[in-house]
């Protein structure tokens, strides 16, 4: 099998397993909160229990919070055993929550703070590796601009805070800096090729690493006309298949207020110019049916004259 194919599979199998860790953990932290939650007791008087249980639900509470956080930052997959240490934690709130359905309640607040000031320290390890590794990065990038140099601290801290901006915006620039040529012939590919979406994508990629660059800006007017082009047309023949299997006059003018609509939102200029004959073809096919309606109604008699008179006002 070819090493790409085998590093590919590899590489999702990875990815796989660590999103499935990240849904155990969150699972495993669900089932403690409703075993937390089946705990009930009555603190309509403020005694001293209820106070100490009170506070062990904010703790508890808190843990919460900075549980789902450290997920959301992909603690899973960080590189230095920070999940063992997001685990231990976790079977910390576990033991505060035996010791608060047992009534222990100043006990379980303390392991719950415990179990907090676990996560705390491994996201305040994290937050200093990614600031004293943008310090390097954004000088090597912003100052001495060498792409290639800058690109392994950025790589590094993008495993400990995914959704950064500064991070984001860096490893963007990177690309631009290393890649930007190739990338616009692949992105005049896919707009040659009708991918108008992919080429979007690709410039959206792109384009963070210099907002203004107007090549890529008329290369992102060309996508997204040409991506509203293909709505315009699939709408077009969507019509088209409705006229077909429309067999009322009603159909026939429900057709044209869809159209009404869509011409509404993509506006009356050349780029909807198919549509727009197609609503003229329409209305004169109604027109057609109603006249012919009315003259044969008006010959046979077969209708009031009133009703004749609306209908005559309706063409």
């Amino acid at each position: 099998m070819n090493k790409l194919v085998v590093l590919s599979l590899a590489l999702v199998s990875i990815t796989a397993s660590t999103e499935d860790v990240k849904t155990d953990l969150f699972g495993e932290n669900e089932a403690a909160k409703g075993y937390f939650d089946s705990f009930k007791m009555d603190c309509r008087q403020q005694t001293a229990q209820c106070i100490e249980r009170g506070l062990a639900i904010d703790a508890e509470n808190s843990f919460n919070d900075i549980f789902i956080i450290s997920l959301d930052r992909d603690m899973q997959v960080w590189p230095n055993g920070e999940l063992d240490k997001l685990k231990d934690a976790l079977a910390l709130r576990k033991d505060a929550d035996l010791d608060f359905g047992d009534g222990y309640f100043g006990n379980a607040e303390r392991l719950y703070l415990d179990a907090i000031d676990v996560i705390n320290k491994v996201l305040n390890e994290a937050d200093i590796i990614v600031r004293e590794n943008l310090e390097i990065g954004e000088q090597y990038l912003y100052e001495d601009v060498k792409p290639g140099w800058a690109a392994p601290y950025f790589n590094d801290s993008l495993i400990y805070d995914p959704k950064n901006k500064r991070i984001s915006k860096g490893l963007s620039r990177i690309r631009f800096l290393q890649s930007f040529e190739d990338d616009v012939v692949v992105i005049q590919d896919y707009l040659d090729t009708g991918m108008y979406q992919d080429a979007l994508d690709l410039i959206e990629d792109l384009i963070g690493g210099d907002p203004g660059n107007a090549q890529l800006l008329e290369l992102k007017k060309q996508a997204s006309q040409g991506e509203i082009g293909i709505k315009i047309s699939d709408q077009t023949l969507d019509f088209n298949i409705a006229l077909n299997e429309s067999i009322t006059t009603k159909d026939k003018r429900e057709i044209i207020s869809k159209i009404d609509n869509a011409l509404s939102v993509y506006g009356s200029n050349e780029s909807t110019t198919e549509m727009q004959d197609l609503k003229k073809e329409i209305g004169q096919q109604v027109f057609d049916e109603l006249f012919n309606d009315l003259q044969e109604n008006f010959i046979n008699n077969s209708r009031c004259t009133e009703d004749l008179k609306k209908d005559n006002k309706n063409l």
